[in-house]
């Protein structure tokens, strides 16, 4: 499966509209942005750990990437991460259950996953790849 298609159902999900629809979509776009970095960062053989640290691992690598586009798509991450949060978790607060806060994490993801994919090209995979090997090398003792 591609990550991809996480954010082409949250675009199908947009259509339906209803609260369900719109958390589960959001969650998605989620899902879709952090999988595509997992990706990505395999490609570019940077390690990145299973399970529930991953989630901040990986948006640390983003934003420790020297790459201004991945920087800011790092925090944007971190923004879809805690909309997800809230879709999948605080049932009471119906402010997520809004069109426009789906259609805010689509716009967003779909940003996000381009910049990944611009990232996989040479020459910007190298220098990447580069800066966060050389963060990561700042975390060892």
């Amino acid at each position: 499966m591609k990550p991809f298609e996480f954010h082409e159902l949250a675009v199908e999900l947009s259509a339906r509209a209803n609260p369900a629809a719109v958390r589960t979509g959001i969650s998605r776009s989620y899902y879709a942005c952090f999988h595509g970095a997992r990706q990505m960062l395999r490609e570019m053989a940077i390690p990145v750990s299973a399970g529930p640290a991953a989630h901040g691992e990986v948006r640390r690598c983003l934003l420790n990437s020297e790459n201004a586009h991945l920087r800011k798509a790092g925090s944007e991450l971190g923004v879809l991460h805690s909309m997800r949060l809230q879709a999948d978790y605080d049932l009471n607060d119906a402010s997520t259950e809004e069109s426009g806060a789906l259609q805010f994490c689509i716009q967003k993801g779909a940003a996000i996953l381009s910049v990944y994919e611009a990232c996989l090209k040479e020459p910007a995979k190298s220098r990447v790849a580069a800066g966060i090997n050389a963060y990561l090398r700042k975390l060892k003792p």
